[in-house]
């Protein structure tokens, strides 16, 4: 139908030409009241935003006096997180008054890596103060 056509149609009952895919060879129009459709419009935008998730950073501290079973638990801990879509900050904390060495947490932070399956690292270890950190997400 050409343009004058529409138009004419459209104005015969009151509503609107209004050009939903303007990208379409040709563009495709449709004969509504646009405010209605506006409206409409507005009201998807906003449901769609409500169902989106933000993916939080959530943090999970380990001790560097943790013991084998402790590893699994915050292993199960950290698959849960990562499970729900969010960001996970794995942070080993020296306890006490002992001596930082990284050589003494990264074998406890390489069994945590080692442990959960498809994780992609966002920022690789790196150590601040007296403690040592790694950012994971969902691979997907």
């Amino acid at each position: 139908m050409n343009i004058r056509d529409a138009l004419k149609l459209a104005d015969s009952k009151n509503l609107d030409l209004v050009e939903v895919a303007p990208d379409a060879n040709p563009p495709v129009c449709k004969i509504v009241d646009y405010g209605k459709f506006k409206y409409e419009l507005i009201k998807k935008e906003k449901i769609a935003k409500k169902n989106q998730k933000k993916q939080e950073l959530k943090e999970v501290i380990i001790k560097n006096k943790i013991d084998k079973s402790g590893i699994n638990i915050k292993v199960q801990m950290i698959k849960r997180i990562l499970e729900e879509g969010d960001k996970v900050k794995i942070v080993l904390q020296l306890l006490g008054k002992s001596k930082f060495t990284p050589d003494k947490f990264k074998p406890i932070l390489q069994e945590i890596l080692e442990q959960l399956k498809d994780i992609k690292i966002e920022k690789d270890i790196t150590i601040e103060d007296k403690n040592m950190y790694v950012i994971i997400s969902p691979k997907n």
